[in-house]
């Protein structure tokens, strides 16, 4: 990683053969800057690589703002203290983050030009089955967003025997429901319980209609 010199020239002498992707990063706080896409590289034997001029793209702010409000889709309630991120990536500084007020609503102003990824987390709800959007115009902008509360009210009941037929007792059942991607940092529920002396289990709190993955658990091995 290297800086450009006060004329704005960069390089990276002595490097060995290869191709290089040369991506950019800019760190002044006055002014937001369109980050142009990486470029690829071939360093070939003693030749030497110039990438050119490359033209960068200035913003200023417009003072545009965002309202993101979120509601519970079937009661319509507002979500309070719920976790809103926004960021755009094609720009040098363009993100934000906060919590929901009692009205489920949070607002960032001085935003860019710019569409920003939206990212919501509320605990008790899934998160949005789609990636969420918006394009920032002038002015002030919203969002509205509905989330589908986790029913907790379901159970499953099963058998666990072994190849013969024969009950197993404490055999460990779980119930695993991812509720929030990886992508957003993971985020699942989780139930277990242990079989009783005729291999009998019933698992509680797990989500109505909705498909579950089930794991048992044996001393030495896992099914």
């Amino acid at each position: 990683t290297r800086r450009t010199n006060s004329q704005g020239v960069w390089s990276a002498p002595n490097l060995p053969e290869g191709v290089y992707s040369v991506s950019y990063g800019f760190r002044e706080e006055q002014r937001v800057f369109v980050v142009p896409d990486p470029e690829f590289v071939t360093i070939d034997g003693d030749n030497s690589e110039d990438i050119g001029r490359v033209e960068v793209e200035s913003l200023s702010s417009t003072g545009s703002s965002l309202r993101v409000t979120l509601r519970d889709r079937e009661t319509h309630l507002p979500i309070p203290n719920a976790y809103v991120s926004i960021n755009s990536n094609g720009l040098s500084s363009g993100w934000g983050d906060g919590r929901t007020n009692p009205l489920g609503e949070i607002d960032f102003s001085q935003l860019f030009p710019a569409t920003y990824q939206v990212y919501v987390w509320a605990d008790g709800f899934f998160a949005p089955t789609e990636q969420l959007t918006v394009t920032i115009e002038e002015g002030q902008n919203t969002l509205g967003v509905r989330l589908e509360s986790v029913d907790k009210t379901a159970s499953v009941r099963g058998t666990v025997i072994d190849a013969w037929g024969n009950p197993m007792q404490n055999a460990k059942v779980a119930a695993t429901m991812e509720i929030r991607s990886q992508e957003w940092g993971g985020d699942y529920i989780y139930t277990s319980t242990l079989t009783d002396s005729s291999g009998n289990y019933e698992l509680t709190g797990v989500p109505a209609g909705r498909s579950v993955d089930l794991s048992v658990m044996i001393p030495g091995r896992e099914s």
